[in-house]
C-alpha cells in the first residue's frame, strides 16, 4: 500500500531523507534542509512516501494561493522505475486537488552531456499529465523549462509566485518594527536628549578613530554565533535565505562601516528582527524572543557591550 508521512527533523526516517536529498540533487540546486523542515512559514509540505513500510522517497511542495510548486521530488535509486514516482505525483495531486501544479526540469538540449537523461525525465512528466508551459528561465547557468498540470500559467504569475515570500517577509518586518525592542550599545544607558550634540560628537570621534572596525568585529562575532542557533533571512537590497557564516560576517562588517549601509536579519521562527544602521554604535533587536535573549544578551556582555530593553 502506498502511503505518505509528514517529514520532520525528529522523524525516524529523517536521516534517509537527508541522505537521498544530498545524493539526488547537486549542491547548486539544494537549499539548506532546515528550510524544508521549517516549511516556509506554513506554505511548505515536506512529505516522505512509502510502499508499505519501505521508504521510497520524498517530495517538497511550496504553495501560494492556487499554485503549488514541486521544488523537490526524489525516489530511492534502487526503487526507480517501479512506479514510485508516478504514485508520488498522484499523491501530490490528492494533497492539492484544486491547485495548478508546476515543476521545473533542465531544458532538453541535444548538446548537453545528460541530454538523454533530460529527455527521459521530460517524457516521464508528460506521461503523467504535465505539459509544457512555454516558460523557460536560467538559474545558476542552467536553463530550466517549467511544466504544469491542472491549468496554465503566465510568466507574470510565475514571477509573482517567487515574489510572495519576499512580500511576506516585508510585511513581518514592518510589523516587528512597531514592537518593543532591545538595544545593544557601547553606552550602558541612553544619553539624555539635551546631551545629543555631545553624543554625536563622541560617536563621530569613535567611528573616525577606528571604533567602527572594532565594533563591526564584535557584532559580527555575536551574530555568526547566534546563527548557529537560529535560521536568519538577511535583507540587504533584497532578501537572502540560507546565508553562510562567511557571507553574514561580511554583511555585518559592511553595514557597520558604510554610512549608506544597513542590514536586517529576520528570525522568522522566533518572530524577531535585528537591525543595523551604517556608522552607528548600536544594534536594535525588535521583539527579542526568550530564546534569542538567552543567547544574545550574554554574547553582548562577553563583547563588552550593553543590553538595554525598551518599549515603543
Amino acid at each position: 500500500m502506498f502511503r505518505t508521512e509528514t517529514m520532520t527533523a525528529g522523524h525516524k526516517d529523517y536521516t534517509k531523507v537527508r541522505t537521498l536529498y544530498e545524493n539526488a540533487f547537486p549542491p547548486e540546486e539544494r537549499i539548506p534542509i532546515r528550510y524544508l523542515e521549517n516549511g516556509h512559514q506554513g506554505n511548505g509540505d515536506f512529505i516522505a512516501f512509502y510502499q508499505g513500510d519501505v521508504f521510497c522517497g520524498f517530495f517538497y511542495l511550496l504553495t501560494f494561493g492556487d499554485l503549488t510548486n514541486i521544488l523537490f521530488l526524489a525516489v530511492e535509486e534502487s526503487l526507480r522505475g517501479n512506479g514510485c514516482g508516478t504514485r508520488a505525483l498522484q499523491a501530490i495531486r490528492s494533497l492539492k486537488p484544486d491547485n495548478r501544479i508546476i515543476l521545473d526540469i533542465e531544458a532538453v538540449d541535444k548538446h548537453a552531456d545528460n541530454h538523454s537523461q533530460r529527455l527521459k525525465r521530460r517524457d516521464f512528466y508528460l506521461k503523467n499529465g504535465y505539459t509544457g508551459s512555454g516558460i523557460t528561465y536560467r538559474w545558476r547557468g542552467v536553463t530550466y523549462e517549467l511544466l504544469i498540470t491542472g491549468g496554465t500559467i503566465t510568466e507574470k504569475e510565475f514571477k509573482d509566485f517567487w515574489k510572495t515570500p519576499d512580500r511576506q517577509r516585508d510585511s513581518l518586518m514592518e510589523g516587528l518594527l512597531q514592537k518593543p525592542y532591545a538595544v545593544i550599545d557601547v553606552f550602558p544607558v541612553q544619553v539624555p536628549a539635551d546631551r545629543s550634540s555631545i553624543y554625536l560628537e563622541t560617536e563621530s570621534l569613535f567611528l573616525d578613530n577606528g571604533e567602527s572596525k572594532r565594533l563591526a568585529r564584535k557584532l559580527a562575532r555575536m551574530l555568526v554565533k547566534l546563527h548557529c542557533y537560529f535560521d536568519m533571512d538577511m535583507h540587504t537590497e533584497g532578501w537572502h535565505s540560507g546565508v553562510s557564516a562567511e557571507r553574514l560576517e561580511k554583511a555585518v562588517r559592511h553595514a557597520v562601516k558604510n554610512s549608506k549601509g544597513g542590514l536586517g536579519l529576520l528570525l522568522t521562527q522566533e518572530q524577531t528582527l535585528i537591525c543595523l544602521e551604517g556608522r552607528s554604535l548600536h544594534m536594535t533587536v525588535y521583539q527579542p524572543s526568550s530564546g534569542v535573549r538567552e543567547i544574545l544578551k550574554p554574547l553582548a556582555q562577553s563583547e563588552g557591550l550593553f543590553w538595554r530593553e525598551k518599549s515603543q
